[in-house]
């Protein structure tokens, strides 16, 4: 089986308060952690999950966890990293940040979460029609509240837009790579200039 792009993406109420994660691994698998009760805490859960590939009631989905993996989040310095730093932060567990929030690295598991809007500049829709797949779907933000206050219709309707944007963002980022590696031989860095200085080093120039 081809690897696929891991992604991630975090849903929050006004902005500030998460309350679902959807995840895309490695192989194409989606998960997704809810705010299904008030003390729930969907960020530490995917956290939590990434490190040991276990879920809450103790199945084992990964043995060993994704350690090593790097996941990808479209704007997220702006938004994504920023609720994976607090909680981290909180847990007090050791971070590094190699290039602000657009690579953020959890140590001790080596998990980086990077900012693939500095690789591919552009709204995900955009990237999307522009890639020829699957296309993002439509939200109302103002309809987001707690999952156990949305109607049934709107809960699902909300997981299937997270769902939506990890596989949308993966398609884009495996399409990409399957650009760079076809007309230059490389994949892609962090920014898309750094891209762009190693196609150049390798087929024009070396600098």
């Amino acid at each position: 089986m081809a690897l696929k792009v891991p992604t991630y993406d975090i849903e929050s109420i006004n902005w500030t308060e998460p309350i679902g994660v959807g995840f895309s691994d490695d192989e194409g698998t989606y998960h997704e952690f809810i705010k299904f009760q008030a003390d729930d805490d969907p960020v530490w859960d995917f956290l939590q999950f990434l490190e040991s590939g276990l879920t809450k009631d103790g199945r084992v989905i990964k043995p060993g966890g994704y350690k090593g993996i790097t996941l990808l989040a479209h704007n997220a310095a702006k938004y994504d990293a920023k609720f994976i730093l607090a909680s981290l932060q909180k847990h007090q567990m050791p971070v590094r940040m190699d290039a602000g929030l657009f690579r953020l690295v959890w140590l001790k598991p080596r998990i980086a979460f990077e900012d693939s809007y500095a690789a591919m500049p552009g709204s995900l829709r955009d990237l999307a029609d522009g890639f020829g797949v699957s296309t993002k779907l439509d939200w109302d933000h103002e309809d987001t509240n707690y999952p156990w206050k949305m109607r049934i219709d709107q809960l699902s309707d909300f997981r299937t837009y997270m769902k939506r944007d990890c596989v949308c963002l993966s398609e884009i980022m495996d399409e990409y790579c399957k650009l760079l590696l076809r007309h230059y031989g490389v994949t892609p860095s962090l920014t898309l200039a750094l891209t762009a200085a190693k196609a150049f080093d390798r087929d024009f120039y070396r600098v």
